[in-house]
């Protein structure tokens, strides 16, 4: 299994702890992790730390996010950009966060959700979700030519137009080339059912992230919503070993990214997260059929 790391969270780790960026990569290592995720401008600004610290610890980068604003102008120099810098790293994925919509568009189309048929109608008639599919598509198409996949995740915001499940099939069947980050704690964000946008998404499925969520009694406001505390993969209460079986079972062999980010401490919570997933342990609870 190859687990990965925020780099986010190992600056937060590296703050809480006092120890430096440089130890807790080390830490992590030592913890079986073997790749960050990474924020592209961030990365772009630091080159030489960042990849002093990767070879030290014989690590890579699992991929690289980095947001845009494609509703608003298409122009890919920035987008071309972080090609070009992930190829120079090696790293194989770019997580595109293309853009927001307004509150009242949000809820426009989140209004329109109660089946693909509409929510593609609205999504298809849409000027700022067009300019984003046409920015995607070219963006992809120029990754394609370094060997890199664009893709895109369930984004825990309201106004993301790919925070839902029926919004990012829309993506994945209108952009080609475009691939799918399962982040299996933010369809709670959405008050959706994690196990159901697995069974729409799997096809696309290449790269994951492992958050989970703990319950919070003020957000117990939803079906699935339960709360949105941070808690370490696997110690909350989304069925996250199920979602590990399923991948299991898909014969996924990408990168696992630990995710915690408000977590009061990063590296306890990153040992718990990394332990969880190499002992496979409560998998057998949830050998239900899908």
């Amino acid at each position: 299994m190859k687990i990965s790391f925020f780099y986010d969270h190992v600056l937060e780790a590296a703050a809480q702890s006092g120890k430096t960026t440089g130890e807790v990569m080390a830490l992590c290592r030592q913890a079986g992790i073997t790749g960050i995720e990474i924020n592209g401008q961030y990365l772009q600004e630091n080159q030489d730390r960042i990849r002093r610290e990767l070879e030290e610890n014989k690590m890579q980068i699992s991929c690289i996010y980095q947001q845009y604003e494609f509703g608003q102008n298409t122009d890919l120099t920035a987008a071309q950009g972080t090609v070009l810098l992930a190829e120079k790293f090696h790293s194989q994925k770019i997580l595109a966060i293309p853009g927001f919509l307004t509150e009242q568009d949000a809820h426009d189309l989140v209004s329109s959700m109660d089946t693909f048929a509409h929510t593609a109608q609205y999504m298809d008639a849409h000027p700022e979700i067009q300019r984003m599919k046409e920015a995607l598509t070219q963006m992809c198409s120029f990754a394609a030519m370094h060997k890199v996949s664009v893709v895109l995740e369930d984004y825990d915001n309201f106004t993301a137009p790919f925070a839902r499940t029926w919004e990012l099939l829309w993506f994945m069947k209108n952009v080609p080339g475009l691939c799918y980050a399962l982040d299996i704690g933010n369809f709670a964000y959405s008050d959706e059912d994690v196990l159901e946008a697995y069974r729409v998404l799997q096809p696309y499925i290449v790269h994951v992230h492992c958050k989970d969520r703990g319950r919070e009694r003020a957000r117990e406001n939803g079906r699935y919503r339960k709360g949105l505390a941070a808690v370490p993969f696997g110690y909350g209460y989304l069925p996250t070993a199920r979602v590990l079986e399923l991948l299991k079972k898909q014969q996924y062999d990408g990168f696992y990214a630990i995710e915690h980010f408000g977590a009061s401490d990063q590296l306890n919570f990153m040992k718990k997260s990394a332990e969880f997933l190499q002992s496979g342990k409560k998998f057998r609870l949830f050998r239900a059929a899908f």
